[in-house]
């Protein structure tokens, strides 16, 4: 008896790389959760969550390394110190 597992193999397309404006938009977004104002950090959240919702198909076709800072900011914000953000 013989089993053979197969695994199927992720395919992306390529896609255009995002335009500068977004990139930048992202960038700032990114900075702005930086803050040492909790209240802006809260806020940079949203627009965080906003922005990866709007361009969610993008960034599932991008080089993976494109938005590696997206989880690091992420990982950053869920070990904030403040209970409140």
């Amino acid at each position: 008896m013989t089993t053979t597992t197969a695994f199927k193999k992720r395919t992306t397309s390529v896609s255009k790389p995002m335009d500068r404006d977004t990139m930048e938009q992202f960038k700032a977004i990114c900075d702005s959760c930086n803050q040492q104002d909790w209240q802006k950090r809260l806020r940079a959240i949203d627009d965080i969550q906003d922005w990866v919702e709007k361009y969610s198909k993008k960034v599932r076709s991008t080089q993976p390394g494109t938005f590696i800072s997206l989880v690091d900011t992420y990982c950053m914000l869920i070990q904030d110190n403040n209970t409140k953000v």
